[in-house]
Order: C-alpha cells, then structure tokens, then sequence
C-alpha cells in the first residue's frame, strides 16, 4: 500500500494545464511585430510562449506564438558545465553515475507577438533602439 502524505485522485475528463519553463536564447532579429531567435529547447510551431527581454537596464515580458521551430544543428558543450548543471536539475544522479552529453540541440524558432498595450509597445520600442544603438558600427 502507498503511503502518501495526500490522497491522489483519477481525473475524469479533460483538464489542461501547461509546464513553465526557463531557456536561454540567442537573439537573432526583432521587431515590434515578432522575434527570431536560437535555443536548445524544442518550442512546438503553434504553441504559446511567453518571452523575457533584457538591455541594459530596460526589461519587456511579451505573449506570443510560436509560427515554427527547426532544428539547425548541435553546439558542443563544457562537459564540466553540464555536471554542474545536472546536480540541481536530478540531485543525486551524479553520485552514482557520470552522464557524458557533450552536444545539445540547437533550434531557430520565429515568434509572433500577442497584441499588447501601448505601454509595452513603447517598452519594446525603446528596447530595440536600445539594441539597434548597441550594434551600430
């Protein structure tokens, strides 16, 4: 017999919900329109997602849906890097084994953004002159 601290129940019928999760980007272009951008996290074309932007000091959250993902390759990684992320990610892997991943996937999504606000609009706005003026030659 289990032992539980709460009592589980069958779900009868639908119920959704949704996994939250954090991924680094590489920005690749943006617009007051949508985002393109790399990650080593599979987005399914279709989706939601809601998207982080910093620079500097300015910082944007936006909705969006994701139009498509593909996957463009591998990037190799610090072998000594990922242990040290494996140890908060499945505490007590480590201690029996050593995992040996030295490649992640790389995927090229493009986003389009949810309307927003006027406010957010002018926030992003001022975050890609921001950018704009960073990359300037």
């Amino acid at each position: 017999m289990e032992k539980r601290r709460f009592e589980r129940f069958t779900v009868q019928g639908e119920v959704e919900g949704n996994i939250v999760y954090t991924a680094e980007i590489c920005l690749l272009d943006i617009s007051l329109g949508g985002i393109r951008f790399l990650t080593t996290k599979r987005l399914n074309p279709e989706g939601s997602c809601r998207i982080n932007l910093r620079h500097r000091e300015k910082e944007v959250t936006l909705r969006g849906k994701i139009i498509w993902s593909i996957f463009k390759g591998t990037k190799k990684i610090d072998s000594e890097f990922l242990q040290s992320r494996l140890r908060y990610i499945v505490p007590g892997i480590l201690k029996k084994k050593k995992i040996d991943i030295d490649f992640l996937p790389v995927y090229e999504v493009a986003v389009e953004f949810s309307p927003f606000s006027k406010e957010t609009k002018a926030s992003l706005s001022e975050l890609i002159d921001q950018i704009k003026d960073a990359t300037a030659v």
